[in-house]
């Protein structure tokens, strides 16, 4: 009867719903079933209108993009269940998240799954989040309050062509609502029985006609994962936003944050002195951070736009760390870590029609990167420790109408000087064909590239200590990673097909299939020992030497059942195969074709049983996960919403229901599973006033 919850679950959950569509008398409790509804408010017909923004950098219909979109409205993020924003992606299609830590996730799109998800780019508002450090989001430290965003853009396969590099296998971008949308008081808190819990407050106002305003802070606490490495962290944030719109063609936004948080941790690191030859460490980190974003967007008429856009982001995280080696018992500070990461960015855009059937849209670009690391730290280290990084960036993308309101042609590329693997070219072709009213066909074919990151460059890690019996020798043998300055810019070539069908006024679906060639991928090269005093080292140094392909299917449906009751599923299939080059030691190939599920798929429903009560209810599956040791898992998430009165909102939220725990994730180096999802109540209130 091995995994039977993956297939019993579900067929209970699908009789349940059935069950409910032959008695529907219940949830229609005040005459038409319609005045019971808030999300009928928008038919399926409005959703397919849904403007989105992401793919071409100005607002369009979502049925009518050329790329694989898929949207989560504020109204899903409300009646998701979920209280992180990473949580919220395992709606998406083609989208794999894990948990890694109490705070912290995994989140990749098609493939290459990882604690730092190289090719996957993440925005808040148009301002990248990710670090070129050590290529990646830090997840727990991008924590926002929930009730401020409008909806979240995601872009599944390459975005290169509007948003630069490392925007390889996807985009996510996170958009806030408008100040005007906040205005007046919100108070909520979130506790539940894992120890996890947040509250946060906000208060919007205006000033005059044209300008308005929001103020918030946020505290949480995130527990709702075993982890034998770290306890409950926590954070504070603050921010702002504003919006001034003095005339109808020009309107400036202005929005900053502030964070500050502590967590406290156990790691296991290698010591040559120490028997066996690795100690546990116990460590307190301090991350904290600031955001500062400005832009103008000047709108002279309906078929042109320019904007610019200004903004300074700063990351920083302290740690000190102790180890109960006995070498080092007198020693108070054996790691003293600090490092920062300053980011400057400036972008301008123009959008024009210069004649009939063209719209072109360009624009320029500058960023800057500067981190600098402060260490007393033996386990890792960067040489040297402060490096800038300046990217140099220009676009331009032309959309021809071909057939007016049933073919287009999209032609585009970005172009790039980095300090790292100097000119990176990124174009795409697109086409779009829309046979009618109903149906979208399209297809492109594009190439990204993913930059290397400082750490790849110039970083030293020691990952483990081999006793003097493996060595052959009387000295102990040290394993440790270097980075190279020859490491070379990752490349893929996507080919993607899409059709998206509003086959009736209560069914829609979406599919896409890709297939993606990648270049130059990273490998961990052998190389030949060094012999010390002490110790024999065995160095292992990153290079370009794997290449490799992977395809799929993600397809994604609603279904409006009754005017109360709304489905949505999807489904993703995923086919990876790497492979290094002839010359190539490194035997990270068949590991890293393996860190993600081959097979995924959600389910979720949506009821209001009456003008006042909503039961959502969510199934989330994910396939074995070979290369972590990851069991296939079925997450089963449920929540009870109640309105009193019209500005309170009582909800009571179960996550991963099915198990009492379950493993998500493990340690990349060692792939050990560390850290256990467990099964949690929450209840939730907020108060708008």
């Amino acid at each position: 009867m091995k995994n039977v919850k993956t297939f019993l679950y579900p067929s209970l959950f699908i009789v349940m719903l059935i069950l409910t569509a032959a008695s529907p008398s219940w949830a229609d409790t005040t005459g038409s079933s319609a005045e019971a509804v808030d999300f009928t408010a928008y038919s399926l017909e409005e959703l397919m209108r849904t403007e989105v923004f992401s793919v071409t950098k100005k607002a369009q219909k979502l049925s009518q993009t050329a790329a694989a979109v898929f949207v989560i409205s504020k109204e899903d993020i409300r009646r998701s269940g979920f209280t992180t924003l990473p949580d919220m992606l395992r709606m998406v299609p083609g989208v794999q998240v894990a948990r890694t830590d109490p705070g912290d996730f995994a989140v990749s799109a098609r493939g290459f799954l990882g604690e730092f998800a190289n090719k996957l780019l993440v925005l808040i508002d148009g301002r990248s989040i990710y670090s070129p450090l050590f290529s990646g989001v830090f997840w727990d430290f991008r924590d926002m309050l929930l009730e401020d965003i409008e909806r979240i853009e995601v872009i599944r396969g390459p975005g290169a062509t509007m948003w630069g590099s490392n925007a390889v296998n996807g985009v996510i971008n996170i958009i806030t609502k408008h100040a005007r949308d906040t205005m007046g008081g919100m108070v909520t808190a979130t506790v539940g029985n894992t120890d996890e819990w947040y509250e946060a407050v906000r208060y919007g106002g205006k000033l005059g006609e044209a300008l308005h305003y929001r103020l918030y802070a946020k505290h949480i606490q995130f527990g709702a994962v075993e982890n034998r490495r770290m306890e409950e962290p926590e954070y504070i944030r603050t921010g702002f936003r504003i919006d001034w719109e003095p005339s109808s063609k020009h309107s400036f936004v202005f929005t900053g944050d502030y964070y500050n948080g502590r967590e406290k941790s156990w790691t296991s690191r290698p010591l040559i002195n120490h028997e066996p030859g690795r100690a546990l460490v116990k460590g307190h980190g301090y991350p904290s951070g600031l955001h500062l974003l400005g832009r103008w967007t000047y709108t002279p008429g309906p078929t042109s736009e320019m904007k610019l856009q200004i903004y300074y982001d700063r990351t920083r995280h302290r740690a000190n760390r102790y180890t109960n080696a006995e070498q080092y018992k007198d020693s108070s500070d054996l790691e003293k870590d600090e490092s920062a990461l300053d980011t400057f960015d400036v972008d301008l855009q123009h959008r024009f029609v210069p004649f009939a059937r063209h719209e072109i849209i360009w624009g320029l670009g500058f960023r800057m990167h500067k981190d600098h690391k402060r260490e007393r730290n033996v386990f890792y280290v960067l040489d040297p420790r402060s490096r800038y990084v300046h990217i140099y960036s220009g676009f331009i993308q032309d959309e021809i109408t071909l057939l007016k309101d049933r073919l287009k042609l999209i032609l585009g590329s970005k172009f790039e000087y980095n300090s790292y693997t100097d000119f990176e070219v990124q174009p795409t072709l697109r086409i779009l064909w829309t046979p009618d009213a109903r149906q979208t066909v399209w297809a492109a074919v594009s190439r990204a590239v993913r930059l290397p990151s400082h750490f790849e460059h110039d970083g030293r890690v020691r990952l483990g200590v081999l006793p003097r019996i493996a060595t052959g020798s009387f000295r102990k043998g040290l394993i440790e990673w270097q980075g190279t300055d020859s490491f070379d810019s990752e490349t893929m070539m996507a080919y993607e097909l899409g059709y998206r069908i509003q086959a009736t006024s209560t069914f829609s679906w979406d599919m896409t299939a890709f297939y993606n060639y990648y270049k130059e991928l990273r490998t961990v090269e052998p190389t030949s020992p060094m012999r010390s005093s002490t110790y024999i080292l065995y160095p292992l140094k990153s290079d370009n030497k794997m290449k490799g392909r992977t395809y799929g299917l993600e397809i994604a449906a609603t279904w409006q059942v009754r005017a109360w009751w709304r489905l949505q599923a999807s489904f993703t299939w995923l086919q990876m195969n790497l492979n290094p080059k002839t010359d190539s030691r490194a035997n990270n190939a068949s590991a890293d074709e393996n860190l993600s599920p081959s097979t995924q798929w959600t389910l979720r429903s949506l009821i209001e049983i009456s003008p006042r009560v909503e039961l959502d209810t969510g199934l989330y599956f994910t396939d074995d996960i070979p290369g972590f040791g990851i069991k296939r898992y079925l997450n089963l998430c449920i929540r009870l919403g109640w309105r009193p009165v019209k500005n309170l909102e009582l909800s009571l939220i179960g996550q991963n229901l099915l198990d009492n725990k379950h493993n998500e994730f493990s340690d990349e180096v060692f792939r050990r599973a560390e850290s256990e999802v467990r099964r949690t109540i929450y209840g939730r209130i907020c108060w708008n006033f």
